[in-house]
């Protein structure tokens, strides 16, 4: 196959309007005509094997209140909302959940339309994350949360002084011109693979080509990636105005760190759409009480002591994620507003048990944001003849939110929007 010497400029114009606009010059046309009052962020945690119903849900559904686990919340009350009875219809527990928090579904659902795979985190940051050097951030451990629309999870950055370092470390001027170098091979190849699309295409059946129309289609991705990155290369990073490996946490663990990081990604406008996976496995967590490791406790067959221990890791992740929140009504983002005013902030799981691998009955948290909070809300879960609550009704709510104005998301079978807006 002989491949055309066709410019970057000349291939997009010879292969027609399937190939986008630089990633960076469209998705900054969409949020200047963004709602000013809308939401501008998006923070998703996803304990892996979620958390215990008994730390968290209050008796009885109306104004929130709090237990002896839960209490960390307390001088957050206005700030979130807490849901029971959501479910991922389908998916049907196992440890396939865990992935679904964020696109409600898993791979055998999709009926082979990968699309289907896409989460929440990504389709929003594809279309309101153009404008910072990182248009959506994965961190963590875990198993794949985050999924693009052929499928495909996003690695995570696995520590957080990785993803300090990623954020504000600087570059020598040798990694520099060796990025820059990498980008334009990149470039070239690209330009040389869509350069020879046309006549390649003239050759295929129909069965063929739509397959080959997948593959440009994560061509073009590779390119806004090469086209996005490159563009950044000379800008200077910006400068964090605290290192949080400089001082001593309270909490003897990296999730405490994890946020300290991802607080300043936000403040620093690095990023607008960060996915903090807390993974599950087998070690012993550093929580006072706790004397047997995690795995072991998820599997708790309802044995008091085994609770016990469980709901006081969560009461541990329950002072991270209220020291986060802390952060976000502490900083400020370019227009001088609380960025938790702005930020909206997901706590939830694909898995409501693990000691049973279930997906039905989902504690979720919804944080920050313009949503009417300060309430517990136990939602039909298909007894006495009303419908589940699909858990991705939530998901569309927090997607209107952002001013996508789409009634649909993934198993939805409706939204929120009457109880959060």
């Amino acid at each position: 196959m002989y491949l055309d010497k066709m410019t970057r400029r000349a291939a997009l114009k010879g292969i027609g309007a399937t190939i986008p606009l630089p990633y960076f010059a469209s998705l900054a046309g969409d949020q200047k005509t963004q709602d000013p009052n809308a939401t501008k962020r998006l923070v998703t945690v996803c304990a892996e094997y979620g958390f215990n119903r008994g730390s968290i849900n209050p008796e009885k559904a109306g104004a929130m209140t709090f237990n002896q686990y839960s209490k960390p919340f307390a001088a957050h009350k206005d700030t979130f909302t807490l849901f029971a009875g959501l479910d991922h219809p389908g998916v049907g527990g196992g440890h396939a959940a865990t992935s679904t928090m964020l696109n409600g579904t898993k791979k055998q659902l999709t009926g082979g339309d990968l699309r289907k795979m896409e989460s929440l985190d990504v389709k929003l940051a594809n279309k309101f994350g153009g404008d910072t050097r990182f248009p959506l951030i994965v961190c963590g451990g875990g198993s794949p949360i985050s999924f693009n629309r052929r499928g495909i999870s996003y690695p995570k950055v696995p520590t957080p002084e990785r993803l300090f370092a990623q954020l504000f470390q600087k570059d020598t001027d040798k990694v520099i011109a060796q990025k820059k170098l990498d980008f334009n091979d990149d470039k070239s190849i690209l330009d040389a693979v869509l350069g020879d699309a046309r006549s390649l295409k003239r050759k295929l059946n129909k069965e063929d080509n739509e397959k080959f129309q997948e593959y440009l289609g994560a061509v073009r991705d590779a390119e806004v990636k090469v086209a996005t990155s490159s563009a950044w290369l000379d800008i200077p990073k910006p400068k964090a105005k605290v290192n949080p490996f400089q001082t001593d946490g309270d909490m003897p663990h990296n999730f405490i760190l994890f946020y300290e990081v991802i607080a300043l990604a936000l403040q620093t406008d690095s990023s607008k759409f960060i996915t903090f996976h807390q993974g599950g496995g087998n070690g012993f967590l550093p929580v006072e009480g706790v004397d047997t490791a995690y795995h072991t406790l998820t599997h708790h067959g309802h044995k008091p002591e085994r609770l016990k221990q469980l709901r006081l890791i969560d009461n541990w992740r329950y002072k991270h994620l209220a020291h986060f929140i802390s952060l976000l009504k502490k900083y400020k983002g370019a227009d001088n507003r609380p960025l938790i005013d702005t930020t909206a902030i997901l706590f939830g799981s694909g898995m409501s048990d693990a000691s049973t691998h279930s997906s039905v009955n989902n504690p979720v948290m919804l944080m920050g944001g313009k949503f009417k909070h300060g309430n517990y809300h136990v939602m039909p879960n298909g007894k006495d003849g009303k419908k589940d609550t699909a858990y991705s009704n939530l998901l569309v709510t927090v997607q209107n939110s952002f001013g996508v104005e789409e009634d649909k998301f993934s198993t939805s079978n409706g939204d929120l929007n009457h109880i959060l807006t």
